[in-house]
């Protein structure tokens, strides 16, 4: 997929539901980090290390109910944004409010100390830049 997503940016900048799932390229440039999110999505899943970070269990309820339901399993919560996914369209405005609630909420813990990209992208434009405003795309 990879090697695709400098023609699939186009899309994914348009339709910001979209997710780009290349574990490989995000652990190379995460490296030891283990306590950081990539960015969020309909499912949000957050250890309890994460959920700590954040203030807890109740302050993230008391942030993101009942627009977002809140899933605990034995180690942490999934966050989900809205009653479906949705895929939104920036060209016209459409930014998922649930997905922005999350991404503001999840703000102090998103990876973002990126050396190059985290997916491919066309050459003419710059690979941090591109990657930092994909994962930012619900800010």
């Amino acid at each position: 997929m990879s090697q695709n997503t400098k023609y699939a940016l186009p899309l994914m900048k348009r339709f910001p539901g979209f997710d780009f799932i290349d574990g490989v390229d995000f652990t190379m440039e995460a490296e030891a980090t283990h306590n950081r999110i990539k960015c969020v999505n309909w499912l949000t899943v957050l250890g309890d290390e994460i959920v700590a970070e954040l203030g807890g269990d109740g302050p993230m309820r008391a942030a993101l109910e009942p627009t977002c339901k809140i899933h605990e399993y034995p180690g942490g919560v999934v966050i989900q944004a809205g009653e479906y996914p949705q895929l939104g369209d920036a060209t016209r405005g459409d930014i998922p409010e649930a997905y922005r609630m999350v991404a503001r909420y999840t703000k102090p813990v998103r990876f973002e100390a990126y050396s190059s990209r985290l997916f491919r992208v066309p050459d003419n434009l710059d690979k941090k830049e591109e990657t930092l405003r994909w994962i930012r795309r619900f800010d």
